[in-house]
């Protein structure tokens, strides 16, 4: 009898796999392939200036089979504002200014128009404040803590002073 009250169950779940399949992967427009990504970048990072003695890589790391199209040139756009973040953080007063008045260009750029929710804006709007009221506290914590790991800590010209 206990086989019987089983039984429904095990053919719901059998025949509950059957029929149309589910479409597997990304859609396609949420999906592009690496060389068209490191193209959007290659194209990004001939169009941004850099500080003095840092230079983009050459290209993307190749970290899989799949990106969202645009992440290209929003990582060039990230690595520019990093490199300019540091060479905020590590330049001679004489340099600072040059450093300071390039971090607004990062607001009409993709890479925080499209790329940063509301809260991703709002905290490069108080990195860019501070850095203009002369307080590097908010840039040293935003690279820190964004500006690391095997791509962006290329954003620097040197090794950074403990």
């Amino acid at each position: 009898m206990r086989a019987v009250r089983v039984l429904p169950l095990v053919l719901l779940l059998v025949l509950g796999g059957c029929g149309t399949a589910a479409k597997s992967g990304t859609p396609p427009e949420l999906s592009a392939g690496y060389d068209s990504v490191d193209g959007e970048y290659q194209q990004a990072k001939s169009q941004l200036d850099l500080p003095a003695g840092t230079a983009f890589p050459d290209h993307l790391p190749n970290t899989g089979t799949h990106y969202l199209p645009g992440s290209g040139a929003n990582q060039a756009q990230n690595f520019w504002l990093c490199a300019w973040l540091r060479d905020y953080l590590d330049a001679k007063p004489d340099r600072t200014q040059q450093a300071v008045s390039q971090l607004p260009r990062y607001t009409a750029m993709s890479a925080y128009t499209a790329g940063l929710r509301p809260d991703g804006r709002t905290m490069v709007d108080a990195v860019i404040q501070g850095a203009q009221r002369g307080d590097k506290a908010p840039a040293a914590k935003f690279v820190d803590s964004t500006c690391g790991g095997p791509f962006y800590s290329h954003a620097s010209g040197g090794p950074r002073p403990s």
